[in-house]
């Protein structure tokens, strides 16, 4: 089963709009604390800058989940987990935002599960495991092997995070209550029977679109301008016949048909008909010259290119999905609707209290304070 994380339409709205600044605070959210340039690194770790319908989450709590993230990275990256990188330091500054909407989003998921007396089943808590282990490039171990490389908190942070995702499919199949995410054999032949009808009405389609370019060609070979035939019969473009020179062309270098003709084509040189990645085409070369560099330069002489083309539609001849394939299309269509319904139940009444506001992590030079009013410092609650 496809396992995908709830989207919260609205998380960024409250990040930006729920904060609200302490009173005995004088200055703004993330401004300069004496040399500290970030208000997050300037809290205790027993300060709680956090509460979710009351649930306080601390500094310390932060803490653990980036240094647990910090050393997946190191850990996909295959690096020592411990020790001076630059790289993964600066991923984890980049996902600090990040790591706080997942705290934020994981506690609201658990507490409507509590209220809803779900619970995550241990088939699902085997499959994350297992998903989780690959992530981490650690299939031939344990969670709890992996847990006790990382070590501490941030290592026992790995089961928590297990079970936020079981307890989120959890969810899913609970609030499913029209059995949408229940694929029946049924489901899956007829996605196989619409894709199998997409198919034939897409080679029925390419064989009328190959037969106007036929006939394009016979023009160009009975003495018509290639620009006339061009805008006559490409339907891709409406400009078609237009000079087509070296941005357009870099689309197409992974086409080894166009790449191979393109190599031996010589000015007033046009192309059968080739497949490319938007539809039919037959290309001219207007002109071919090579790049003039300085005496001296180090760079290697280039072909500049001006083409024009003809271009007919090419409809995608879909394969032969497997029933696991069809099964996961299947539900990434119908996901989103139980996704939007857990969303809405969460934010519906939910209180999220920023004690010292959102602007946690981003450097902001300090105002000027009122005349003879002093600054007063960040304590912990």
């Amino acid at each position: 089963m496809i396992r995908l994380r709830l989207r919260f339409l609205l998380l960024i709205a409250f990040l930006v709009l729920m904060g609200g600044c302490r009173k005995d605070v004088v200055r703004e959210p993330g401004v300069y604390v004496s040399d500290k340039p970030k208000l997050m690194e300037s809290l205790s770790s027993r300060s709680v800058f956090l509460k979710v319908n009351g649930e306080a989450i601390r500094k310390r709590d932060f803490d653990a989940l980036a240094t647990l993230y910090d050393k997946v990275n190191r850990m996909r990256a295959k690096d020592p987990l411990v020790g001076p990188n630059p790289q993964a330091e600066r991923a984890i500054r980049l996902q600090s935002n990040a790591i706080v909407a997942g705290m934020l989003r994981r506690t609201l998921l658990r507490q409507l599960a509590e209220k809803e007396h779900v619970t995550a089943s241990p088939e699902a808590l085997k499959v994350g495991e297992a998903a989780m282990l690959k992530h981490l490039r650690r299939e031939d171990s344990s969670l709890q092997a992996v847990a006790k490389e990382i070590g501490g908190k941030p290592g026992q942070l790995l089961f928590a995070l297990n079970e936020g995702d079981a307890l989120e499919a959890a969810l899913r199949d609970h609030f499913d209550t029209e059995h949408e995410l229940k694929i029946t054999a049924k489901d899956i032949a007829d996605a196989r029977q619409r894709a199998i009808q997409i198919s034939e009405a897409g080679a029925a389609s390419n064989i009328i679109e190959k037969a106007e370019l036929e006939k394009a060609k016979k023009e160009i070979a009975a003495g018509v301008r290639f620009e006339e035939v061009a805008k006559k019969y490409s339907t891709v473009y409406p400009e078609e016949g237009r000079e087509w020179g070296e941005f357009e062309l870099k689309e197409f270098e992974d086409n080894p048909a166009f790449q191979k003709w393109l190599v031996g084509a010589k000015t007033g040189d046009i192309s059968d008909i080739m497949e490319m990645d938007d539809g039919w085409s037959i290309v001219k070369v207007e002109f071919r010259t090579v790049e003039e560099l300085p005496p001296g330069s180090l760079a290697i002489p280039r072909d500049l290119w001006t083409l024009v083309r003809v271009t007919r539609r090419l409809w995608e001849i879909l394969p032969e999905y497997t029933d696991e394939e069809l099964t996961d299309f299947i539900l990434a269509k119908r996901m989103p609707k139980i996704q939007r319904k857990i969303g809405d139940l969460i934010m519906k009444e939910a209180v999220i209290e920023w004690p010292y506001g959102t602007n946690l992590f981003k450097k902001v030079e300090a105002p000027a304070l009122p005349p003879g009013v002093p600054p007063v410092p960040i304590s912990a609650p």
